[in-house]
């Protein structure tokens, strides 16, 4: 028997914890692009926007040309 086959089968949560945990990437890539996203959206004066507030902004900045792919008429 294959040797993660057996300790699946002998330790499942710890299995899908140990799955889960070597999956984590590393590198910091999405990190630094949001906070690009983050300079690019939140000027100077907005420094006291809201978490929610900042989150839907750089939603909305981040799917910006979204919209031109859809027909709405």
């Amino acid at each position: 028997m294959d040797y993660r086959k057996e300790k699946k089968i002998l330790y499942p949560n710890l299995y899908d914890a140990a799955v889960q945990l070597l999956s984590i990437s590393t590198g910091s890539c999405d990190v630094e692009r949001s906070f690009s996203l983050m300079r690019n959206v939140q000027q100077p004066n907005q420094s006291c926007m809201s978490e929610k507030t900042l989150c839907m902004e750089l939603t909305i900045y981040y799917n910006k040309d979204l919209d031109q792919s859809f027909d709405f008429l």
